[in-house]
């Protein structure tokens, strides 16, 4: 029987899980300085005094200083932001991009991007099922004040029927496993993780799981425990023409810390939403939206003069 897959996305709402990209290695973020962390601010009061909170929400790609690439899902900011005030009720909530650590843990050298616009493929749907969520074009974009890299993540435009069988790395600041304890790498204070896969075609019970366009991927290894979980949504697939793929979903399985302990696995790692398809759309997004913009600053200089 085919795993119940889940849909990636925010921390508050994860399954109790094995739970990171799940198995793999941690990453030095010097080799990749554009994934980055989307996250949660609440702010609250509490005897007078305000208090901040960060929770993870998705992972992320910065193609250009002011424009980041993540999965659809990631985006509805009005359902995550109702789950997070359920639990702190009448928090300010903020979303916004982490970056900078030159460890890839928590530090002083931490940066924040305010996020200022959030673009959805227009083909975009989620469709609520008893199996789960089926999502199809799960791309979207947003646009941040600046954000200041030695490297930005460079889309590889090549077809990806062509990917498979090939070698690539899974990556994510999802949740993770440590001893019995799950938390996301934010809380654990862990770096960014990755995971060596192989890019295969997806059979027909999992294509029916999600809507396409997807590719499926498998473990270089058959050694029980990579997956990518909870939190890893966003991340890129790395190969080495450039970023081919955003991850879309995985299996419920690998991500539950009762199969993890048996050490048992499915041979899929995950589901991931490939880049081709959508290379003209986001390079169009972030040029007619970025001329939108000047063409709004220009009119104000005008107004001001």
């Amino acid at each position: 029987m085919v795993p119940v897959m889940v849909i990636l996305c925010v921390l508050a709402r994860a399954i109790n899980g094995a739970l990171r990209v799940f198995g793999g290695r941690d990453v030095d973020p010097e080799k990749y300085p554009y994934v980055v962390r989307m996250e949660v601010k609440l702010l609250y009061y509490k005897f007078d005094l305000q208090i901040q909170h960060f929770a993870h929400v998705c992972t992320a790609s910065v193609l250009k200083p002011t424009w980041t690439l993540t999965a659809g899902h990631c985006l509805s900011f009005e359902e995550h932001a109702s789950m997070f005030q359920m639990t702190m009720p009448g928090a300010k909530v903020e979303f916004l991009i982490r970056y900078g650590s030159k460890s890839g843990l928590r530090s002083q050298s931490d940066a924040f991007s305010d996020i200022l616009e959030v673009v959805v493929h227009p083909g975009f749907k989620m469709l609520r099922t008893k199996e789960g969520d089926k999502v199809s074009n799960d791309v979207g974009l947003v646009k941040t004040t600046p954000i200041q890299l030695e490297q930005y993540g460079k889309l590889s435009a090549v077809n990806y029927p062509s990917l498979m069988g090939q070698p690539a790395v899974a990556v994510g600041y999802g949740l993770m496993r440590e001893g019995d304890f799950v938390a996301s790498t934010l809380l654990l204070g862990k770096a960014l993780q990755a995971l060596d896969v192989v890019v295969k075609t997806c059979d027909k019970e999992l294509a029916r799981m999600s809507l396409t366009p997807i590719i499926c991927l498998s473990r270089q290894c058959r050694e029980p425990g990579g997956a990518i979980c909870p939190g890893d949504s966003g991340g890129p697939l790395i190969h080495h023409s450039g970023l081919v793929g955003i991850n879309h979903m995985g299996p419920a399985i690998d991500c539950t810390l009762t199969y993890a302990k048996a050490g048992l696995s499915t041979n899929i790692v995950g589901i991931i939403t490939p880049v081709s398809p959508f290379v003209e759309w986001i390079m169009d997004q972030i040029k007619v939206k970025s001329n939108e913009n000047n063409e709004r600053s220009v009119n104000l200089q005008l107004r001001a003069n």
